[in-house]
């Protein structure tokens, strides 16, 4: 079909007034900024019973050893060196912030590798009241959301990758430790 721009005209100019039938502007979504974590490394946490650092700064990105200071370690591990040799007590599969860095567990199926900042922002807030300084119970591809020394919207994604516990303990002994990926 074929409009007759002229006719038209002509309808306009005597006065005549044409509806159409259209719906009301929709909304138009607002597409919310996804901002990608611009940093990601894998390091250890050794057992903090043994001859290596068993403590971790998430925000310098570095290990610590027991004589650092408290304020920078976001993950400790909890193993009791006085606990040593007891059986079953050797290695002790959690970790603990000596500062005001809390965690949070999203669990294994959380998406680790298409997480961004506002994501995480929101599930954080969303579950604050079940957030510890304690991350315990951990195993492989376990991942926690952690609020960085209490700061808002300052996070980090720590994913378990493996944990070695090689049931040796002892002087020089306690090689044991727990790998980890996070994003910040």
């Amino acid at each position: 079909m074929r409009f007759n721009f002229q006719s038209l005209s002509y309808l306009a100019f005597a006065g005549l007034i044409l509806f159409s039938s259209c719906k009301k502007d929709e909304e138009t979504p607002v597409v919310k900024p996804k901002t990608a974590f611009t940093t990601t490394k894998t390091d250890t946490l050794w057992n903090i019973a043994g001859a290596k650092k068993g403590a971790y700064d998430l925000v310098g990105m570095v290990n610590k050893g027991s004589s650092d200071a408290d304020g920078d370690k976001d993950m400790v591990n909890t193993t009791d060196p006085s606990m040593v040799g007891v059986a079953g007590k050797s290695f002790v599969k959690e970790f603990t912030a000596k500062n005001s860095t809390k965690f949070y567990s999203v669990g294994s199926s959380f998406n680790f590798d298409g997480a961004y900042k506002e994501m995480v922002d929101s599930v954080y807030k969303a579950n604050t009241a079940s957030a510890t300084s304690t991350a315990s119970g951990i195993l492989p591809n376990n991942t926690y959301i952690a609020n960085l020394r209490g700061v808002a919207g300052n996070y980090a994604i720590v994913k378990i990758v493996k944990i070695q516990d090689d049931g040796d303990f002892g002087p020089g002994k306690n090689n044991d430790y727990i790998v980890f990926t996070y994003k910040k």
